[in-house]
């Protein structure tokens, strides 16, 4: 008998969960049109000294990718798909960053 894994819920995101996917590609389905889905590879994971979180609230963590398809994402609304964590909606924005190589794409998601 196969057992299926369970996959991650948003609810359950936290900075030291996507660390361990860092290199990894991510795939995106724009929400906003019809066009074909959007690969950005995961580059960083960057959040708050270990302690400083709030007592009762997420860590507050950035995601920083690179965009690895031939077409950029809008801004705004798109749904994830990914074989460990369940489909749902990232608000993902396009970010200029600092010693970047200007010829790429970058975009990051932030969650708190």
């Amino acid at each position: 008998m196969t057992r299926l894994s369970a996959k991650t819920k948003m609810d359950d995101y936290s900075r030291v969960l996507f660390e361990q996917h860092l290199g990894q590609i991510f795939e995106f389905d724009p929400l906003r049109n019809a066009r074909d889905r959007v690969r950005l590879e995961l580059i960083e994971v960057s959040g708050p000294s270990v302690g400083e979180a709030i007592v009762g609230f997420r860590e507050p963590f950035t995601l920083l990718f690179v965009l690895r398809s031939s077409e950029d994402l809008d801004l705004g609304l798109h749904r994830l798909v990914h074989q460990d964590f369940e489909a749902c909606d990232w608000f993902l924005n396009r970010v200029v960053v600092p010693d970047g190589d200007p010829r790429q794409a970058y975009y990051q998601a932030v969650f708190g």
